[in-house]
């Protein structure tokens, strides 16, 4: 391939990046968010010490009425039902000096002006006030009026099951507690909005450049493809950060003003471990060898990461890890064992045949259990045998870690890509009948897992939306209604409606399907739905072929792309089909649109590895 066009190396990654700065430049939001802007500056000259001091009134309460630590008893009723504590007058005097606090802070808000938000924000302020007051100021409040204003005071929620007193972050009550972290969320969100599209221009004419450098004009082209859906998922993830909650007195403050800027930081890692693997990719043929020569102490460390990864960091850490995991352990066992499973089942008939394998084993083991007595097996026992001790140690630790993600991470999205992909290596190398087996076998599996409460509960969500005990699909299908005939366009999504109630705040991760319907409308939607199943799909018949034409550390670079992509793809159907209420949810993101830095690494460092596989 003649790498020196500079149509190619220089006009199109140009073309690239002007098309991204631009498009973001003239799409983002320019305002800063008002509601945060207004209140801080409400509280700034407030003495907000009292609020912090205070910052634990509901505990305290708790406690001293109990006479026990807050985890050991119930504090909705520490007592009992049949007891009436006495109770401290301390605390009656230390709510109504929260109730000043919150008074300073109206009468600041009544002298700023009389903007729209202002005065929603003054009335929730007002409505938050008159609460408290007739909670605590009767002359003998209860138990139950101190520990309820307590919470409402502080914007706090209690969970009895856990213990645990847990502030609630898009509550009033963070103005007094939280300005700090606020401000800086103010700052990162000014900072992102200033300097994204500058950046994201400069970046995408860079990638596109390695790109066409290592796979020519298909490299380019696909790079230019994804780098615009990522763009689209930054522009519905950036009008959340600037309107969800507006209007809404659940949502004082906005839950996903941070979300623009975390997902501006976790795309510039994720493009620069991309750019990273194209830049270098000839240090990958060797990486790829010595993972080759050590398919056992890759599955081990594998699954000590995996572990690592639920029990340290995060069930989205480790979810992540599993999925690299499974699909190294696919690529490095299809590289190793495809050709030699292929030849054994042309020398020897029906290989794979699970009577005749356990055949195979019995006769394997009563050899063993002889001894020294001279003992004879046919050679399709003997290779029968091998290969599936070969195979099934690497299957066998794969399923284990799989049981745990299930049984104790409780991680169903997770195992679910898993089995996807370790059910793609067993159809590949075994064939289709055990394919087929298999794939019966997860079946059962799904139908007992549907007896669980989390599942049934997820079924009961898509089956009955309007009179679920969760109503998270029925605030998405008024929102999808809201949003018909031809969505309500970037940048003007609805996040809440006229009564006040908002999308659900797994929105930007679960239900981003939803989103990109609402906000494209149901056609525009369908056709990139459509797309992206056409462009995994093509991607992966890529890989396919390579696989098939190359051996050794490339052949691997190629299975690894392969089973990468194939999780993105199947990822991408289950919550397609999952938004639109055709399957039961599965808790997953959509790949390259949804919030997190899960949504976005497999994706670009399979493609990264196709092109220089293909280089």
């Amino acid at each position: 391939m003649k790498l020196a066009r500079p149509w190619l190396l220089v006009g199109l990654p140009v073309a690239v990046g002007l098309f991204v700065g631009l498009g973001l430049e003239r799409t983002l939001p320019r305002d800063l968010p008002t509601r945060e802007s207004e209140l801080l500056a409400a509280t700034s000259g407030l003495d907000t010490q009292a609020g912090s001091r205070n910052q634990f009134i509901a505990i305290g309460l708790c406690e001293e009425v109990a006479g026990k630590p807050h985890q050991d008893v119930d504090c909705v009723l520490p007592r009992g039902r049949n007891q009436s504590p006495t109770l401290s007058p301390r605390w009656q005097s230390e709510l109504l000096a929260q109730i000043t606090l919150w008074k300073k802070a109206r009468d600041q808000l009544s002298q700023q002006g009389s903007s729209e938000s202002s005065a929603w924000l003054l009335a929730s302020v007002n409505t938050r006030i008159g609460r408290l007051e007739e909670l605590v100021l009767p002359a003998r409040p209860t138990y139950s009026m101190l520990f309820n204003a307590a919470l409402l005071s502080e914007g706090l929620r209690y969970d009895a099951l856990s213990g645990r007193f847990t502030p609630i972050r898009w509550d009033l009550a963070r103005m007094f507690d939280d300005q700090p972290r606020l401000e800086g969320r103010l700052k990162a969100y000014e900072l992102t909005l200033t300097w994204l599209a500058l950046a994201a221009g400069l970046v995408s004419a860079l990638l596109t450049r390695l790109s066409a450098l290592r796979a020519g004009l298909a490299g380019a082209l696909v790079a230019a493809l994804t780098l615009a859906a990522l763009c689209l998922g930054l522009l519905v993830i950036a009008d959340a950060s600037s309107h969800f909650g507006e209007g809404a007195q659940g949502f004082a403050l906005n839950p996903f003003l941070y979300a623009l800027a975390r997902q501006a930081g976790s795309l510039a890692l994720c493009l620069s471990l991309s750019g990273l693997v194209l830049a270098a990719g000839r240090f990958a043929l060797p990486v790829a060898q010595f993972a080759l020569e050590r398919l056992t102490l890759i599955a081990f460390l594998g699954a000590v990461m995996t572990m690592s990864g639920y029990l340290l960091l995060s069930p989205a850490a480790g979810s992540e890890i599993l999925k690299f995991w499974i699909a190294l352990l696919c690529s490095l066992s299809l590289t190793k064992h495809a050709r030699p499973s292929d030849i054994a089942r042309q020398v020897v008939p029906r290989l794979w045949h699970p009577t005749d394998q356990l055949s195979a084993l019995l006769s394997r083991l009563g050899a063993r259990s002889r001894g020294g007595q001279a003992t004879t097996l046919c050679a399709a026992k003997v290779i029968r045998f091998q290969l599936l001790v070969t195979l099934g140690g690497v299957l066998g630790s794969a399923f284990v870690i799989l049981g745990l993600t299930v049984l104790v991470f409780h991680d169903l999205g997770g195992a679910l890509l898993a089995a996807t992909l370790l059910w793609a290596l067993i159809s590949l190398l075994f064939g289709p009948t055990v394919g087929v087996i298999t794939l019966t076998a997860g079946g059962v599996l799904a139908t007992i897992a549907l007896q669980t409460d989390k599942v049934a509960g997820r079924v009961e969500l898509m089956l009955s939306p309007m009179s679920a005990s969760v109503s998270d699909f029925a605030r998405l299908l008024k929102f999808m209604e809201a949003s018909r005939p031809h969505g309500f366009g970037l940048g003007h999504i609805q996040w809440c409606s006229f009564e006040g109630s908002c999308l659900p705040l797994q929105s930007l991760s679960d239900y981003m399907p939803v989103l990109l319907q609402g906000a494209l409308g149901p056609f525009w939607a369908a056709f990139l739905f459509l797309f992206l199943g056409i462009f995994y799909l093509s991607l992966m018949l890529v890989c396919i072929r390579g696989i098939g034409a190359q051996s050794g550390a490339r052949r691997m670079l190629f299975a690894l792309a392969f089973f990468l992509l194939l999780a993105a793809f199947a990822q991408s159907a289950l919550t397609i089909l999952g938004g639109l209420r055709l399957i039961p949810l599965t808790g997953l993101g959509l790949p390259l649109f949804s919030l997190g830095i899960s949504s976005a690494l497999s994706v670009l460092v399979s493609l990264s590895l196709l092109a220089v596989a293909r280089s």
